[in-house]
């Protein structure tokens, strides 16, 4: 059993879910080789980890308070526990074993690339811009894309769509199946007014993936801009058949989205 591949579990984990009646998403952290489990600090880890996925905060808490106990200089429980202590919105706790996780372990990518999700979740851009290519110092990381994608949007959550664009092309490069990525290149080519290029995400996006409310609203959204209403429509109705009390469909009607 490897320490701690578990992370492979959760998959297109981006940030922490804001709502506790689903499963907690921690910041995506592929599964990189790791050493063999060393203890049973790391049997909890796993647990916790875990439980943390499928939402049971307080299962996932007790095995993570365990772990520690066991073993304070175990950076990958520092790591899941900096993730549920932002769930639980305690913002300073988080940050706490953040650092100390990557204080243990400085090369571990996974790390980084969860400690730069949460500092993006501050709006502590340039800070997350630093962990995210720290992340990627590795050169022996097996998933570069996923840090790319983040910092990706950390940049245009930051009001840097030119920047977006970059890290996200290089995800795209490396991946380019990835949806975030897609995803994120769609959203980056709109708010740079390429308005056909956003298009041609949004059907690459749509052409291999469930349709999402955010996606179908970037749909609308951008064929409206090309003036093609026929097409803003059909999007519209499929929002609207498939996701009736998604907040997107609040927007519809809102003058400040033509």
């Amino acid at each position: 059993m490897k320490r701690l591949g578990l992370a492979a579990w959760f998959g297109f984990l981006v940030f922490l879910s804001g709502c506790q009646r689903n499963p907690v998403k921690p910041a995506e952290t592929p599964a990189d080789n790791r050493t063999e489990t060393s203890g049973p600090a790391d049997i909890y880890v796993q647990l916790g980890a875990a439980y943390l996925s499928k939402g049971n905060l307080p299962v996932a808490l007790q095995n993570l308070q365990k772990a520690l106990a066991l073993d304070a200089k175990n950076s990958q429980a520092h790591n899941f526990m900096g993730m549920l202590q932002e769930h639980l919105g305690n913002s300073p706790q988080a940050e706490e074993h953040f650092r100390q996780a990557a204080a243990l372990s400085p090369g571990d990518s996974d790390i980084h690339n969860a400690y730069g999700n949460f500092l993006c979740n501050q709006q502590r851009f340039e800070e997350a811009d630093r962990e995210f290519r720290q992340a990627l110092d590795n050169p022996l990381f097996s998933n570069p894309w996923m840090p790319l994608t983040n910092a990706g949007q950390c940049a245009r959550r930051s009001g840097d769509p030119v920047r977006a664009e970059g890290y996200l092309r290089r995800a795209l490069s490396l991946n380019p199946s990835y949806s975030r990525a897609v995803a994120g290149m769609a959203n980056a080519q709109f708010d740079q007014g390429h308005y056909p290029a956003a298009r041609g995400y949004i059907q690459r996006y749509l052409g291999a993936y469930p349709a999402t409310p955010d996606m179908l609203w970037l749909a609308i959204r951008t064929e409206r801009k090309l003036g093609d209403l026929k097409s803003a429509a059909q999007y519209q109705q499929t929002l609207l058949t498939r996701f009736p009390d998604a907040p997107e469909v609040q927007s519809l009607n809102e003058p400040s989205h033509p």
